[in-house]
């Protein structure tokens, strides 16, 4: 007896694909291309251009579609013939499953991808909480220095002012004292003339 199979009707495998490059063809549903494992044969059993390994046919079928009776794309009626060895089908799919990384790992993998962002999302966010206190500082200094800067040159201003003003009187004060010192010498002389002067005679 036979291995189970599974067949749609009303059948499902048409021509084979035909390659205007010479290259092997591709399944339009894994995107590679025709092998010797079960179901690995491609070809086109609707009005598709573009061919489907048998398993990747029946796996996409037995997904929960709606429609089994036509192409979802073209939406032509399956043609042809296709029976695929469903404990095959199973062995293939556990190789496939056995060779990608399980749950766990993908939980780990999707987890410390997640907390590497959020680091990075916190370093940014460090970086730019001290760009904003460093521009902060910044127009803190800014404003410091131009406060110390007006009253350096209102201190400027005043002993300009102050000097101004001090020069203006000097020349008259200068004139007085002067002329007070000279003032007193000749009175000083006209004293000590008087005391050397002999007494007049009697």
């Amino acid at each position: 007896m036979g291995e189970p199979s599974f067949s749609l009707p009303p059948s499902l495998a048409g021509s084979r694909v035909p390659s205007e490059s010479g290259e092997a063809p591709t399944c339009r549903i894994c995107w590679n291309q025709e092998d010797s494992q079960p179901g690995g044969r491609i070809h086109c059993p609707c009005c598709c251009t573009t061919g489907v390994h048998d398993r990747c046919l029946l796996q996409w079928l037995l997904s929960g579609r709606e429609n089994q009776e036509s192409c979802e794309l073209c939406t032509a009626v399956w043609e042809g013939d296709l029976t695929v060895a469903i404990r095959d089908l199973l062995a293939a799919a556990a190789a496939l499953k056995s060779a990608q990384p399980d749950t766990a790992e993908l939980v780990a993998a999707v987890a410390a991808l997640q907390q590497r962002e959020a680091s990075l999302q916190r370093l940014l966010q460090e970086a730019e909480e001290a760009e904003a206190a460093r521009q902060r500082d910044f127009e803190r200094m800014r404003r410091v220095a131009a406060a110390d800067r007006e009253v350096m040159l209102g201190q400027l201003e005043q002993a300009k002012q102050w000097r101004r003003s001090n020069l203006r009187w000097l020349p008259p004060v200068a004139i007085a004292v002067a002329g007070a010192f000279l003032a007193g010498l000749s009175l000083g002389e006209q004293r000590v003339a008087t005391h050397a002067r002999p007494p007049s005679p009697q």
